[in-house]
């Protein structure tokens, strides 16, 4: 009789389950980065190593930031380090559909006097 694993499951060598523990904070910050903020806040509650990490500005809402809109725009640029990068993905959440919009508005006219 065949048993089907559950893909799900991380399994090392020896066959035990692999904790999120386990796995290297490059690789949490990773899958953590696909999480919507309130599955992140969810996720902060089960442990308390996991809230600092949850926390971590420059870490993780850098990483879910530049998931979402890296190729839209340059990150690093917005703000000048005087945002925190979880209060720009909120915002950018909000305002998502206007990112690049002056990009497609082309070229500038100038107006004749009197007129503005």
């Amino acid at each position: 009789m065949t048993t089907i694993k559950d893909p799900s499951l991380a399994i090392d060598d020896s066959g035990r389950a692999i904790s999120f523990f386990d796995f290297p904070e490059d690789v949490q910050l990773c899958i953590l980065s696909f999480l919507t903020p309130s599955e992140v806040a969810s996720f902060a509650c089960t442990s308390k190593g996991f809230v600092s990490l949850c926390k971590s500005d420059c870490k993780l809402w850098f990483n879910m930031c530049d998931r979402r809109w890296g190729s839209k725009t340059q990150i690093r640029k917005w703000g000048n380090g005087k945002i925190t990068y979880r209060n720009f993905y909120l915002t950018l959440s909000d305002w998502e559909n206007l990112i690049g919009f002056w990009r497609q508005g082309g070229v500038a006219i100038s107006l004749p006097s009197g007129c503005g």
